[in-house]
């Protein structure tokens, strides 16, 4: 009896360690808009990042290594010429990720380039400014030295709360239902150069999914607090969210001036991990 117990307790044994061998790592289809994914661009060519002059007193000047949507203005309205739409694409435009930009031309308070929604770049800076965030140098720079995992180029995304326009906020929408698993998050160079008067001040971005436009679950990264800023990219867990057709972003802070944020509203974006179709 003691013989066949122990032979039964074995075979037990090595039924659960073939049940662990068999186990299978989930695959992962992965952005991280490096050259070689063929993105697209709004214009369906390739994705080729180039210099731009940014028009504006505060935020204007030349920076370089940019996909904006100031070249794909083609649209006009009260506050001037204008793009809204899909910046850019996945190589089989299953994946979009929305921008908006405006010249601003018929503004009363003067011309000036303005733009939310996500930007591809290959700028990164961690400069100190003294505390003031430097939009001039800065404004199309992640607080780190690479990209997530050492990739050359990432999204900047920035959620504008004044516009009105579709894409004026960050979102990324998928032709078909997908399960992400995961992405990296960083701080923008201007987002982490800015210093706040609110006392035990915090800055945190929001990942909500949505699946047929109803709202679903929703993960949070806390960016800065205090004086803990992230000071490279950060894993968010998103399994959570389920099967999504979009995804959107918003920024929260305890820095605000009635519903508007006083804090710059920029972060980064990067290696968007996503289960892999079988």
């Amino acid at each position: 009896m003691k013989k066949l117990l122990l032979f039964a307790f074995a075979a037990f044994a090595l039924a659960a360690c073939s049940d662990e061998d068999n186990t299978v790592e989930p695959r992962y289809d992965v952005i991280s808009f490096e050259k070689s994914e063929g993105m697209l661009d709004a214009a369906e060519m390739p994705v080729e990042l180039r210099d731009v002059t940014i028009a504006g007193d505060w935020a204007g000047g030349d920076f370089s290594n940019v996909l904006c949507g100031k070249e794909y203005m083609m649209n006009e309205d009260f506050n001037g010429t204008y793009f809204d739409g899909l910046l850019f694409t996945t190589a089989d435009k299953k994946i979009g990720f929305g921008s908006y930009f405006t010249d601003n031309k018929y503004s009363s308070y003067g011309a000036s380039d303005v733009w939310g929604g996500f930007v591809l770049s290959q700028n990164f800076s961690k400069r100190s400014n003294g505390g003031s965030a430097d939009y001039s140098k800065d404004g199309f720079s992640a607080w780190a030295t690479a990209g997530a995992n050492a990739s050359a180029t990432f999204a900047i995304a920035y959620d504008n709360g004044y516009g009105v326009y579709n894409y004026h906020t960050p979102k990324i929408e998928f032709t078909e239902p997908r399960k992400v698993a995961y992405l990296y998050l960083a701080n923008a160079t201007v987002a982490a150069q800015y210093t706040s008067r609110v006392e035990n001040y915090w800055f945190k971005v929001v990942v909500t999914g949505y699946l047929k436009n109803a709202e679903g679950g929703s993960v949070e990264q806390t960016l800065i607090e205090g004086e803990n800023i992230a000071a490279d990219w950060v894993k968010v867990d998103c399994s959570s969210l389920g099967e999504v057709d979009e995804l959107r972003f918003k920024v929260q802070s305890n820095d605000m001036s009635g519903n508007y944020l006083n804090c710059p509203a920029y972060f980064c974006v990067d290696e968007i991990g996503l289960i892999a179709e079988k």
